[in-house]
């Protein structure tokens, strides 16, 4: 019947979707409702206004109700442009440098956008660097400066979660070779950080669960936060659950 009633949280889910599409249909409804009482408004205003004169010499339009609303006007303007100061370093914008690291431009991309950017708006394009070497090396500078701002700036939540977790994936030099990387956050129910994923290689002198543990601590080390970790999560493998050598078990250990 009418009975409302939940079983988990997909129905929870579902439940709400449903009110929403009813409170939309309810208020579908009293516009409606309120635009045909505007007509009739109107209608009797009209009739009432024409009511000196008959029935045929009344226009034919005063009889029917305008009920469209005025539509706004939507025209477009045509803009002027605008003129820029194009300085010889723009390649070294942190801004930039962000912006074209999170879509995955390479330096030579990057170059040959800047450099056809300043050609089409103008400009001449032999007075700003654009030169791929030089994109390249800005990068790797700029984005050290951010990595550090961030480190430096980040506040360390009082109580807070590890979690690690490696994958095998394909190296920056070749996409054919592949290394482990190790991915390490740290975090609460408010706020997630990850602290960096670093690279090694399986199958030396060294176990698998030493290695995660030493990796981990000095990430944990580098972001001061070893003394707020009150729980560690990862996956139930040997490396990590191990009796001895497990990094579960090392990671505490750690000095």
């Amino acid at each position: 019947m009418d009975r409302k009633a939940s079983i988990a949280g997909m129905d929870t889910v579902t439940l709400a979707k449903e009110q929403r599409h009813q409170e939309r249909i309810r208020s579908s409804e009293k516009r409606s409702e309120k635009c045909e009482k505007l007509s009739k408004a109107q209608f009797s205003e009209a009739v009432l206004t024409d009511s000196s004169c008959s029935d045929n010499e009344r226009p034919l339009a005063s009889f029917i109700p305008d009920s469209k609303p005025n539509k706004r006007s939507h025209e477009r303007t045509a803009k002027s442009g605008t003129e820029a100061f194009i300085p010889h370093n723009i390649l070294s914008s942190p801004i930039l440098v962000a912006l074209a690291t999170q879509i995955k431009m390479t330096p030579a991309e990057q170059s040959a956008f800047t450099e056809a950017f300043v050609e089409e708006a103008g400009g001449d394009p032999s007075q700003v660097s654009t030169s791929y070497s030089q994109s390249a090396k800005v990068r790797r500078v700029v984005n050290k400066k951010i990595a550090d701002e961030i480190k430096k700036s980040w506040v360390t939540p009082k109580f807070t979660s590890i979690h690690w977790d490696g994958k095998s994936l394909p190296t920056l030099q070749d996409k054919y070779e592949h290394e482990e990387r190790l991915a390490v956050a740290v975090g609460n129910s408010d706020e997630l950080k990850l602290l960096g994923i670093p690279a090694y290689q399986s199958g030396t002198d060294e176990r698998a669960g030493e290695i995660i543990s030493r990796l981990t601590s000095e990430l944990l080390k580098a972001w001061q936060c070893s003394g707020n970790v009150v729980n560690m999560m990862f996956d139930t493998t040997s490396s990590n659950t191990g009796h001895m050598t497990a990094a579960c078990i090392q990671i505490p250990t750690a000095p």
